[in-house]
This record gives C-alpha cells, structure tokens and sequence, in this order.
C-alpha cells in the first residue's frame, strides 16, 4: 500500500492481548532482588533504544526510566513490590482468568510523516510514545493483576510526561 495514502487514511492503532490473570487467593508478593529489576529495566527499555536519548547516552537514559519507576511504583526505600503465581484449589496453577493489554496510538501529524518517510516500527514506537501513547500493563503488574514477566511492558508515557519528555526530544 502506498504509505502516503495509508498515513493520509491512518487514525489510530489499536493493540490488544490477553495474559493471563493472578489469583487473587492465593498470589504471593515478593521483592525483586537487583538482578531482577535490571532485567525488567532491561526489557522495559528495549523498544526506546531507538530515541535520541538512549543513542546518546543508553546508560544515563536507563537510570532516569529507573527513577522514575522507583518514584511512581516503589517503596518508600525505592524497591518495588511484585507477585508471583502460588496455586491454590480456586486456581489453575495461580492464575484464574485473563486480563486485556491494551494500547492505542493516535495517528498524529509526525506519526503519519514517520509512515510517510518510511520510518521503521521502533521509530514510529517511539513517536507514539513521546505523543502519549495510551498503555496499560506497566499498571497492572504492582496492583497484583498479572505477572510482570507475563505482561508486554511499555512505558506509561500517560503517567511520567515532564520527567521522561527529555528523553525524545
């Protein structure tokens, strides 16, 4: 398809999974231990690898995601609170049901010009995400909903916009 005509036609993208959900019976918290939470960092961090930030310095980039998660989803120490599945006689293995992973990107003016440039996913990810892409799994994994090595991790650009806005521009 002609990517002018596409982008000209382009509203949104809608992205929606299901994973499946912990139960709420029997889950159990744990604390991550720092291996952990480098690897999630990691994984968290994979598709901005791309933005101006992360080429210039990946490592100072990382630790301001780092922060900020600390910030919104950690203790009063900064260390996080996760949950595994356990298993109990109400559950198949320590999940019970599915919850939805959704996202949605607005077809902006500079994502139909990245489209329209023939720009690559990782970058069109990344406009979407410093326009404010709506995500919803980072949220779900400290409310105990699922398990964060289950869930497709993005930044909730939603909730951390002055402090992670350096980050694209």
């Amino acid at each position: 398809m002609n990517p002018f005509n596409f982008a000209d036609a382009l509203l949104g993208v809608l992205a929606q999974r299901l994973a499946r959900q912990l139960c709420g019976k029997c889950k159990a918290t744990y604390q991550p231990d720092a291996a952990e939470v480098q690897e999630l960092l990691r994984e968290y961090c994979v598709e901005l690898q791309t933005t101006a930030a992360f080429q210039k310095d990946g490592k100072a980039a990382e630790e301001i995601v780092l922060a900020t998660l600390r910030e919104r989803h950690g203790d009063a120490r900064g260390g996080f609170t996760l949950y595994r599945a356990v298993g109990c006689s109400a559950c198949n293995g320590g999940y019970k049901g599915r919850i939805g992973l959704h996202e949605l990107m607005i077809g902006s003016e500079r994502l139909k010009a990245g489209i329209q440039a023939h720009a690559k996913v990782p970058e069109l990810l990344a406009i979407g995400m410093a326009e404010r892409m709506l995500t919803g799994p980072v949220s779900q994994a400290p409310e105990g909903k699922a398990h964060m090595h289950v869930l497709v991790i993005r930044l909730e650009r939603s909730e951390l916009p002055e402090l992670l806005e350096s980050l694209w521009d």
